[in-house]
């Protein structure tokens, strides 16, 4: 019903993006 977006750095900078369709 909704999407939300995580960005987060972990280590060397690893970006990853969730997304959560509600």
């Amino acid at each position: 019903g909704g999407k939300v977006e995580v960005d987060s750095q972990v280590n060397v900078g690893t970006t990853f993006r969730l997304y959560f369709p509600d």
